[in-house]
Order: structure tokens, then sequence, then C-alpha cells
């Protein structure tokens, strides 16, 4: 089995097992599961997670990709600023493997500043996850709202400061790196051409406002931002259609449906209650504890909402006591994922960049433990 694939494997048998050991240590009626399962809030976020994947097939269909590349030259000249938004531009579009699909326009940008390949990947990688904190397409927030039954729009803001971080930590060594570059302009502009910016950049920012600034529903900002993709780029209709069975089939619609299946079943037989007090009498911070968990399910499963799935229902009292500490837990997760030798993305793009583990995790590592160390502070002011 490959690396992918055990990756995968894992993220959803450890949910099903807590599962199965909780309904084993503690039954619980099947009606009553069924019940606290089919609630309008976890129906709409498995709408929502179905809907992003929907987003991100159609953005591809309609050649997004392509069509990056130009944009970017028509509206900046700064080679650092071309250098980091294909991948962060990308970051919007929750995809897997999303940074191997940004990293040949990040390679081709870095090679204007004289980058090396493990600068190149650093920045590609690093720049892709950097929304990923608060954006409201990916199934981590979504289900993270879900989760502590606040508002998408709630969550979002509550994560937006380590997105800020995220950004300023990828910055800092890239302007060193940068610092006595010969020339950090292009020459000049390509011609303006509104329809392709327009393509490229109106779904987003239609999308953002839609459900973050409006409030609307996030699955029906969706829906009118995947139309306008069709309109923009005239993708035909059944093209819709297929996206969405694919969607609705697909791994990442499976793993949601089953940690929101185990938030249900944590809720209704009340099992961590007893060990989540024997912590507390312990005298070990639950906060540790919670920083451990989330760290070691986000390395050992690769994926940020496996994460969030298996640590905040965990520790649901915990973060109802104060919701600020949802971040810190959140990162630490994320971060987990982050230096993963299961993240699709990492595994993906350090073969683009034919580099190793050594030479990627010499960057991201440290990288890794300034956001935890930033996200702790976060909870102490």
């Amino acid at each position: 089995m490959n690396k992918s694939l055990t990756g995968k494997a894992l993220s959803i048998m450890i949910p099903f097992a807590l599962i199965f050991l909780i309904l084993a240590l503690k039954p619980a009626p099947f009606t009553n599961l069924l019940q606290g399962f089919l609630t309008p809030r976890i129906i709409n976020v498995i709408f929502a997670v179905i809907l992003v994947q929907v987003f991100s097939r159609t953005m591809k269909t309609g050649g997004f990709d392509v069509k990056l590349q130009t944009a970017i030259r028509m509206i900046t000249r700064s080679k650092i600023i071309a250098l980091i938004i294909p991948s962060s531009l990308f970051g919007l579009l929750p995809m897997p493997a999303g940074a191997l699909v940004s990293a040949p326009f990040t390679e081709k940008a870095a090679s204007f500043l004289g980058l090396d390949r493990v600068k190149t990947f650093f920045v590609n990688y690093w720049f892709r996850h950097v929304w990923e904190y608060s954006w409201p397409l990916y199934a981590g927030v979504i289900l993270g709202a879900g989760i502590l039954k606040i508002s998408i729009s709630k969550f979002a803001f509550l994560q937006s400061p380590l997105v800020f971080a995220s950004i300023f930590i990828g910055l800092v060594p890239l302007l060193v790196w940068t610092k006595n570059h010969p020339s950090t302009k292009h020459d000049d502009f390509l011609p303006f051409d509104i329809k392709t910016v327009t393509e490229v950049f109106l779904p987003v920012v239609i999308l953002f406002f839609l459900a973050l600034i409006f409030k609307i529903n996030i699955n029906l900002s969706l829906l009118l931002s995947i139309g306008l993709i069709h309109l923009l780029s005239k993708i035909p209709v059944m093209s819709f259609f297929k996206s969405l069975k694919s969607s609705i089939f697909s791994f990442t619609t499976l793993l949601i449906i089953t940690v929101l299946f185990l938030k249900t079943v944590i809720d209704k037989s009340h099992a961590l209650t007893p060990i989540y007090n024997l912590l507390v009498s312990s005298g070990i911070s639950p906060i540790m504890v919670g920083m451990g968990i989330a760290f070691v399910s986000g390395f050992f499963t690769g994926i940020t909402q496996a994460s969030v799935g298996i640590t905040f229902p965990v520790f649901l009292s915990l973060l109802q006591h104060n919701i600020y500490l949802a971040p810190l837990l959140f990162t630490s997760g994320f971060m987990g994922v982050m230096v993963s030798p299961f993240h699709l993305c990492y595994l993906t793009t350090k073969e683009y960049f034919k580099l190793s583990t050594r030479e990627t995790h010499a960057l991201i590592v440290p990288s890794a433990i300034l956001m935890i160390i930033i996200s702790l502070f976060y909870v102490l002011i």
C-alpha cells in the first residue's frame, strides 16, 4: 500500500475505531444516534463539503490554472508577489494535492528570483496552506463550526488571526532570501484583459462576499459561485452533475460523514466525560493533552478535517467553556498535517521538486513550531 493510501486508511480507521470502542463501553440506542445525526446543522455541513468539492472541480474544468498565469502578469510587476500568488490563490480552492497544481507556476516565478528547489518548495507548500485556518471552503473549518455548533463565519473570524500569522511566517524568510537580488520587478506588464482577470478572480471574490460579508448560507453561496464559473467559462451544464456525483461518492465526503457520526456517538453516550474528569483531577493540563492528541492525529492521517473530527468532539466541553482554545487545537492538528509524510500535498510536491524529507523539514518544522507557539499566545491574550 502506498503512502497516500496508508494516510487515507488511517484517517478513516481512527474515527471508526473510536465509534466502535465508545459504543462497546457505553451502548446507546440506534434511534437516538440517528436522531442526533440527522439534524439540519449536520446535513448542512455534509452538503457544504460536497459543494466545496464541486466548486474545486469546476474551477479546474474552466481552465482556472491556465488563466491564472496570464492574469498575474497583468496585475503586478513584483516578482515576490507573483511568486506567492499562484500557491496562495490555489489555496483558496480545497483540492487533494492542490500544491502540486501551483508548483509549476511557483517554480517559474521563483526562477526570476534565483531561489533554489528547497526554498521554492517551501514557498509553494507554505503559502498553499495559509488560508486553511479560516477559509470557509475548507472541510476542517466547516467541520469545526459544525462540532462547536456555531456559524461558519463566526468560526472563520475566530481563526482569522492565524491566517495573518501564517502569512508573516512565510513572508519573512522569503524577503530575507530575496534581499540581495538585483531586481524584484518584472520589466513590464502584460496587456490587461478584463475578461481573463474577471474569470480568474470574480468567482472567489463573490463567494467571499456572499458567505462572509453578507452571511448568506454557504451552500447557496457555493451554488451561485459554481453557476457563475459555468457562465463565465461556458462549461456545459452536465459537467455540474458529473462533478456532483464524483463529490458525493468521494473519500472526503465519507470521512466527514464518519467524523460527524463520531461526534454524535460521543454526544449521546457521554462516554468521554469520565476520561476528561480523570485528566483534570490528575493534574495534567487538558490543553496540553488536547494539543498532543491533535498533533498526533494530524500527523498520522495527513488530513486536517480528520484531526478536527477526532480532537474537537473529545474536548468539546473544554472548548465550550473557552472557545478560544479551538484555534490552539486546530493549529496543533494542522501543523501535524503540515509535517506529516501522509499529507498528499507534501508527498506530491516533494516528489515534484525531487527533495528529501530532511531538506524539506529543515524549513517546515521550525515554521510549524512557530505557528503552534503563536496560537498558544493567541489563547493566552
